[in-house]
C-alpha cells in the first residue's frame, strides 16, 4: 500500500509540474487521473515485487534526473534538425537510414522508456521494438551516431542495471 502511495505522489508531482496550472480544478483532475493510473498500473515498474519504498524513491529521483537530461538533449536535437531544415547546405547532411539497435536493457519497461525517448528526440523515430532489438529511423549521421550515446546507460541506471 505504501508503495502505491509513493507512486501516486510521484505521478501527482509530475502532473503539477507539467500542467503548469495550479487551481482547484486541475489539482482535483490530477488527483483523480493519478489515482486511476496508480490503481491500474502501479505495479508496472516493480512487477517483480521488489518495490520497497526506499527503492521507489530512488527510482523516482533517478527518473526525474533523467527527464531533465532528456529535456536538454531534446533542445540540442531540435537545433540540429532546425539547422538541417533551414540552412542552405543542410540538405546535404540529410542521410536517412534505418538502424538495427540491440539494447542491453533487461526490463521490458526500461526498453519501453528507451524506445519512447528515442522517438521523442527530433531526427529519430523508433519504428519497431522486438524483445531487445529496436529498429530506428535516423535522419542524419549525427542522429545515427547519437544512438550510441549515454541514453541507454542512463535508463539502465534508473532501473539499477549497470551497462
Amino acid at each position: 500500500m505504501l508503495r502505491r502511495f509513493i507512486v501516486f505522489i510521484f505521478l501527482l508531482l509530475i502532473w503539477i509540474v507539467l500542467s503548469g496550472v495550479i487551481d482547484p480544478f486541475h489539482i482535483i483532475m490530477g488527483v483523480v487521473c493519478c489515482a486511476l493510473v496508480t490503481a491500474i498500473s502501479g505495479d508496472l515498474v516493480f512487477k517483480d515485487g521488489s518495490g520497497q519504498p526506499e527503492r521507489i524513491v530512488i527510482f523516482g529521483v533517478r527518473l526525474i534526473g533523467y527527464l531533465f537530461w532528456l529535456l536538454k538533449e531534446l533542445v540540442i536535437s531540435n537545433f540540429h534538425v532546425f539547422r538541417l531544415a533551414m540552412s542552405p547546405g543542410g540538405i546535404k547532411d540529410v542521410r536517412p537510414r534505418i538502424i538495427r539497435y540491440q539494447t542491453k536493457l533487461e526490463s521490458p519497461f526500461a526498453r519501453f522508456i528507451l524506445a519512447n525517448s528515442i522517438t521523442l528526440t527530433p531526427g529519430t523515430i523508433t519504428l519497431e521494438l522486438t524483445e531487445r532489438t529496436l529498429y530506428i529511423h535516423a535522419i542524419s549521421d549525427t542522429t545515427a551516431e547519437g544512438l550510441q550515446g549515454p541514453m541507454e546507460k542512463k535508463i539502465g541506471r534508473i532501473f539499477g542495471q549497470k551497462l
